[in-house]
């Protein structure tokens, strides 16, 4: 149970009174006479007009009830409500909730981020668990927005579906965050191909904004071509293929012929010391238009074409 004890000063209603009291007493041993009390009524005076009211003092059960203590002020009521900080906070802090009796008191000093409900933080961005004096952080869901910054060169997944939180730095400025729902390599960047490498760092580990044929293949084979069973192994570049230089003819091999045959005329491929055909011999006549491995007759054998008109 509590204890109140009210003291309350009211001029107008003539509530209060001054005034003095005198009293005699003559007391003796037994035997002797006694002298009664003499009591002389306080005469009515006002209360002067400064002290025509105070607020009522509140005592509680288990506090201090003495004389001395003051409870008639905005102050106590804020400390017995639980409002007993005052002054400033850090500077990443704020005052939580203030007090409605003296505005100077509050409960707590919390992070600025805890400055929001349900009326000022919204999808995508969440409400925190935790509160300070009643306010939350406003979170973003990591689960929809898991990333906040892309590794280079990645690049948002997509630039407009994002989420942002605001948190404040030891100095107490805003900080503010913005997370994604992926991230992505940029579009020109490809994986490379058959025999190639990349060139500079990977994006997601394969791939690459320009290719190079690896070192190994470095010959377009352009004066012969690549040697047989190796046609498929190279390096398409640019509309070129390229091929390991060992897998490059030296030779043409056109040469067949350790002579020249009778009725040719022939050519020395000095790369394999052998006779390839060039022509026809002094004397003879294509029968096939002169073309690699043609067929030479005699022109005596030929039928004369003007006998048989």
């Amino acid at each position: 149970m509590m204890l109140y004890v009210f003291r309350m000063f009211l001029a107008a209603a003539g509530c209060f009174f001054a005034g003095t009291v005198s009293a005699e007493a003559d007391i003796s041993f037994p035997g002797s006479h006694i002298q009664t009390h003499t009591y002389t009524p306080a005469e009515p005076k006002p209360a002067p007009l400064d002290n025509s009211f105070q607020v009522a003092s509140v005592c509680f059960v288990g506090g201090d009830c003495s004389d001395d203590g003051d409870y008639s002020t905005s102050d106590n009521l804020c400390k017995e409500a639980g409002f007993t900080k005052s002054g400033s906070c850090k500077p990443d802090e704020q005052p939580g909730a203030y007090c409605g009796y003296n505005s100077s008191f509050y409960d707590r000093c919390c992070n600025k981020a805890y400055n929001y409900t349900a009326a000022n933080c919204s999808y995508p961005n969440y409400l925190s668990s935790d509160n300070c004096s009643g306010k939350h952080k406003c979170l973003c869901d990591k689960k929809l927005f898991p990333v906040s910054a892309c590794s280079d060169p990645e690049e948002p997944l997509d630039p407009n579906d994002t989420c942002r939180e605001i948190s404040f730095d030891a100095s107490g400025n805003a900080v503010s965050t913005t997370y994604y729902s992926g991230c992505k390599c940029p579009d020109d960047y490809v994986i490379c191909g058959k025999n190639q490498e990349g060139i500079g760092e990977p994006c997601q580990g394969k791939y690459y904004k320009e290719c190079r044929c690896k070192a190994a293949y470095s010959d377009a084979c352009y004066e012969f071509g690549p040697l047989s069973g190796h046609e498929q192994d190279y390096c398409l570049l640019e509309g070129t293929k390229y091929y390991q230089p060992k897998h490059c003819k030296t030779c043409a091999n056109q040469g067949q012929f350790d002579l020249c045959p009778e009725g040719y005329l022939c050519m020395l491929e000095l790369c394999s010391l052998k006779y390839y055909i060039s022509g026809c011999a002094a004397g003879y006549t294509p029968v096939s238009s002169c073309e690699w491995m043609k067929y030479f007759v005699k022109a005596a054998a030929l039928p004369d074409v003007s006998d048989t008109e």
